[in-house]
């Protein structure tokens, strides 16, 4: 004999396959702030790459056009004539406010033990211009933020002062910091998602 539940299982529900009635053509404006570690190209480029597997949005590649602001924080007045100059649909534009590394976040119980940790901390504030009707304009401005961490060993006695291995290394620091722009990029898709219809919904939570 055959349990209740193993007989009435619940079928989960199907998800509807998206077919958007057009293509999208979106333009992303580098993000400023924080160019000494190319924070808002890095953060372009993993947006693009996360709609590329997408045929309802296209990113279209700014660096072959010229005469066009390419980065930084756009007005809605230029904002709107990339659009024109260009034939997109959207258009993203913001800035990187936080951009912190913490290479010594961890626990630390002096001369008992500390958990090594470096965390990074990343938040931009961005606006999407929307061009989908005719005249008129759909804007959308909203505050995201993204983290990594790295964490090491429990250490249980405290180390040397000479100890090198105490703080992460450049390659530990450079993973947290990709961490944190995955983090940030992916929680920026799901915002527009929940706002937009040509969004796909797969990147709905």
């Amino acid at each position: 004999m055959e349990s209740r539940q193993a007989l009435y299982q619940v079928i989960p529900p199907v998800k509807p396959v998206y077919k958007p009635k057009r293509v999208t053509r979106l333009a992303v404006v580098d993000f400023a702030g924080f160019e000494e570690f190319q924070a808002g190209r890095r953060l372009v480029e993993k947006i693009k790459t996360r709609l590329e597997p997408h045929d309802c949005v296209v990113v279209v590649d700014l660096a072959r056009y010229a005469d066009i602001p390419g980065k930084g924080v756009l007005t809605p007045a230029q904002a709107a004539e990339l659009a024109r100059k260009l034939g997109v649909d959207a258009v993203i534009t913001g800035s990187i406010s936080v951009y912190n590394i913490d290479r010594f976040s961890g626990r630390h119980v002096p001369y008992v033990f500390e958990v090594p940790q470096t965390k990074v901390q990343v938040e931009l504030r961005y606006r999407v211009l929307s061009f989908q009707a005719p005249g008129r304009i759909e804007t959308f401005t909203q505050q995201v933020g993204g983290q990594g961490r790295v964490r090491d060993q429990v250490r249980l006695l405290p180390p040397d002062k000479h100890d090198i291995t105490v703080s992460a290394s450049s390659r530990e620091v450079e993973a947290a910091q990709e961490e944190a722009l995955d983090d940030l990029a992916a929680r920026i898709l799901t915002s527009m998602a929940a706002k937009f219809t040509w969004m796909p919904p797969d990147f709905l939570p």
